[in-house]
């Protein structure tokens, strides 16, 4: 689904799991069920595609047992990191993918650090990629990768839960501990993570958080406890006390991203039996 900060307005784009919109390309990605990733040109303004759909890669780990998140992310200016399935290796490898020329150049990246990575994401500023790694002990360590230097950095992030996501100046990023409360680390070791959130009428899952300027978006628990989750704003200053459902419906609404301009919220919803922009 796609839909309008400001309106309200809501529509059914395509399938597909984990949308991302790449304005260097003008484009909007998802991943299907076979772990194609998917390129439709895409009119912002209208929301919706223009045209057919390109595969641009294969192999992408979907997320078990639902298959509801895709891992990877998307810059604005068209350079893309994948998780892949290492074929014959059951492992996760870190793929960057350059849509700039006449055909996607890839590249590994990270080869050494672990042998599993999760939820990728671009800094806003496209130089940097933060991203969860399996630690030796199974708990997750976060990573930040410099695109230009080509190095990787581990952050120092106590009793982090997941749902790691960069903040809209790219100098930090935001993660989950437990299932109120959202800290913020500083990715150059400047200082200490805090707490900057702590929800008091909904709690948090690991189906993602987006962040873009004083707002975080992130998929909560609907009330009747079935497992499906609804969209819901929290602003960073609201200490958890009010929250906006930007997306409530009897349907499962998922993953969502936060538009570069801070406008729109796309995220998935299973109202036609699986998994949808």
């Amino acid at each position: 689904m796609w839909r309008s900060v400001e309106t309200g307005q809501t529509r059914f784009v395509t399938y597909g799991a984990t949308p991302a919109y790449v304005s260097a390309q003008k484009a909007l990605l998802v991943v299907r069920n076979d772990g194609s990733l998917m390129q439709y040109p895409f009119d912002i303004a209208k929301g919706d595609t223009t045209g057919p759909a390109v595969r641009l890669a294969t192999d992408i780990v979907l997320r078990s047992p639902i298959e509801a998140h895709a891992e990877y992310t998307a810059s604005a200016n068209g350079t893309l990191v994948l998780v892949t399935r290492r074929r014959n290796q059951g492992s996760r490898g870190i793929t960057l993918v350059d849509l700039h020329g006449a055909a996607p150049v890839l590249k590994q990246i990270m080869p050494g650090e672990t042998t599993d990575f999760f939820e990728p994401h671009f800094s806003p500023d496209g130089r940097k990629i933060a991203v969860l790694a399996a630690g030796r002990a199974g708990e997750l360590e976060p990573y930040v990768y410099d695109i230009e230097r080509g190095t990787s950095v581990k952050l120092v992030a106590p009793g982090m839960s997941g749902s790691l996501s960069f903040t809209a100046s790219s100098d930090s990023v935001i993660y989950r501990v437990g299932t109120q409360d959202i800290h913020i680390a500083p990715i150059n070791g400047s200082g200490e993570p805090r707490k900057i959130l702590s929800l008091s009428n909904a709690t948090l899952t690991d189906f993602a958080n987006s962040a873009w300027g004083p707002w975080i978006a992130f998929a909560s628990p609907q009330s009747a406890g079935d497992g499906r989750t609804d969209i819901a704003l929290a602003h960073r200053d609201s200490g958890g006390r009010s929250t906006v459902f930007a997306a409530s419906t009897k349907w499962a609404e998922a993953l969502p991203a936060i538009s570069p301009d801070g406008k729109w919220i796309a995220y998935t919803n299973d109202e036609l039996g699986s998994q949808h922009v």
